[in-house]
């Protein structure tokens, strides 16, 4: 059976960093400044590795395979600063930044390596790990000045401990969005 769903591999997070990063979420969506369209499922929050975009299963099936042949070792990340992606006066993208540690990094190329030798194509801009808390900016405008005190009301830090990731399904018309297909222990 072919499908049309698209994929990507992710670090999920475990359900305090979850609860946390939820609990800033509602901090923001409380201010009257900022307008968006999206706000990330509680469920959803994770870290993309790689974008698949669609593929059948015989695909799917190969991937796998290829990616359980992986053998890292796990590592920890520090998360906790608020980012954005575009215009200051309207971000199209709000986000918790993610250390860019070197075991990140290794395992990101790796991951995106393997994608590339079974067929997808890769973004080239420079991966920038973060986790997404708002997108798709509404109405209006936003001061800079504004932006910088939300990032002192929200940045925190954490220590996430890596130990696996998964290959996620996306179901844009369900909450949550993503469906974990499979799960690859580092």
């Amino acid at each position: 059976m072919t499908t049309n769903s698209h994929y990507f591999f992710a670090i999920p997070l475990p359900s305090e960093i979850k609860k946390r990063l939820y609990e800033k979420q509602q901090k923001l969506k409380e201010q009257k400044s900022i307008a968006y369209h999206n706000w990330t499922n509680f469920e959803d929050f994770h870290i993309t590795l790689t974008f698949l975009g669609h593929m059948n299963e015989e695909v799917k099936e190969k991937l796998i395979k290829s990616i359980e042949e992986l053998r890292l070792a796990p590592f920890e990340l520090s998360i906790g600063k608020l980012g954005w992606f575009g215009l200051n006066s309207r971000p199209r993208v709000l986000w918790i930044g993610v250390e860019k540690s070197p075991s990140l990094r290794m395992l990101q190329k790796q991951i995106a390596n393997i994608a590339e030798q079974n067929g997808f194509k890769q973004d080239r801009r420079a991966y920038l790990p973060h986790i997404t808390l708002a997108k798709k900016w509404h109405t209006g405008k936003i001061e800079e000045k504004q932006l910088e005190q939300f990032q002192t009301m929200i940045s925190e830090q954490w220590m996430v401990k890596v130990d696996h990731f998964v290959l996620y399904k996306i179901n844009p018309n369900l909450t949550p969005r993503y469906q974990i297909v499979s799960k690859f222990k580092l």
